[in-house]
């Protein structure tokens, strides 16, 4: 069976992959949204200046994005490792407190 501490860290650890989930479909709506419209935009520009401008206004707009992903991970991440930190720092609290308790009751014997 599992530990409270084990149950706590995988719920941590599911819920930053379902936030990760989330933002990478809101991600891909929004990529896909900007490249229907540069097709759109693409049949309406007069010149090869104008599509070679939209389409580094694109790649800007990726990097932005992936930027963006790559900092919600880290962070996610941070969080994790944090948590899982707090949750060995209580393990080691509990087990300290385990010792004192038998030690006492050795004591009182």
């Amino acid at each position: 069976m599992e530990s409270d501490e084990d149950v706590a860290c995988c719920y941590v650890y599911v819920s930053f992959l379902d936030d990760l989930i989330d933002t990478v479909k809101d991600i891909e709506l929004l990529i896909y949204s900007r490249v229907k419209e540069y097709q759109e935009s693409e049949e309406k520009m007069e010149s090869d200046e104008d599509v070679a401008c939209y389409y580094v206004s694109f790649l800007d707009y990726l990097i932005y994005t992936a930027k963006d992903i790559e900092r919600l991970v880290y962070l996610g991440v941070r969080e994790y490792q944090e948590s899982e930190k707090r949750m060995e720092s209580d393990e080691d609290v509990l087990e300290s407190e385990k010792r004192i308790e038998s030690d006492e009751e050795k004591d009182g014997k």
